[in-house]
């Protein structure tokens, strides 16, 4: 596949490492057309800039991580790369917006 990437907590793409999986750190990343960015089972993206929340918190009602790579669509997955690079919480809502539809 050509595009395979990871995207960074400050939004930069990094081809994806061999074996198809991504680091810990990614917060999203595609893979052909599909996207994947990083939310919770209630339908939250995961927001870097909230000094709260942790990316690695446990579901202690359904049990694994509560935030995890989920599949969005591309505009979703666009305005989340945006709010990575720009910390602009506008794009974190464009995305989150997107993600819920």
């Amino acid at each position: 596949m050509h595009n395979k990437k990871y995207i960074d907590v400050n939004g930069t793409p990094h081809l994806m490492p061999d074996g198809g999986t991504y680091p810990k750190d990614a917060l999203a990343y595609i893979i052909g057309d599909m996207c994947f960015v990083l939310a919770s089972n209630d339908g939250d993206l995961f927001n870097v800039q909230d000094i709260y929340l942790n990316r690695n918190k446990k579901d202690l009602e359904k049990g694994g991580n509560f935030y995890t790579l989920k599949r969005c669509d591309k505009v979703c997955f666009d305005y989340y790369i945006m709010f990575l690079q720009t910390k602009n919480k506008t794009h974190l809502t464009l995305a989150q917006r997107s993600y819920s539809k």
